[in-house]
């Protein structure tokens, strides 16, 4: 998973996979998948939905865990619960603390 830029209201994150991978909302923010490349099944409770390049997945947060099965690449948005969580993060895959500072001036 790639962190990407981030302000207060939406982080992002870039997914490349093969096979099954699982996410968590925790119950605390909405995730929206686009499906840059490839596509994916998305399987949350009881229900799946596919979807190829271009498309969108919108999950509630109150789905909480929901697993991406397929190969592609895929732009994942939810509300960081904190600047703090998402600053960490930003700063554990190498960016500079002058360019997270960036980020999230509002």
């Amino acid at each position: 998973m790639e962190y990407l830029p981030a302000c207060p209201y939406f982080a992002a994150a870039r997914i490349y996979a093969k096979g099954k991978l699982s996410k968590h909302t925790h119950g605390l923010s909405f995730h929206i998948v686009f499906i840059e490349e490839g596509s994916a099944t998305v399987k949350a409770e009881n229900s799946s939905v596919t979807a190829g390049k271009g498309e969108t997945i919108i999950l509630p947060a109150a789905v909480n865990t929901y697993q991406l099965e397929g190969e592609f690449s895929a732009l994942v948005f939810w509300k960081p619960q904190s600047e703090k969580e998402y600053r960490e993060k930003l700063s554990d895959t190498g960016v500079e603390k002058r360019d997270i500072d960036r980020l999230f001036k509002v």
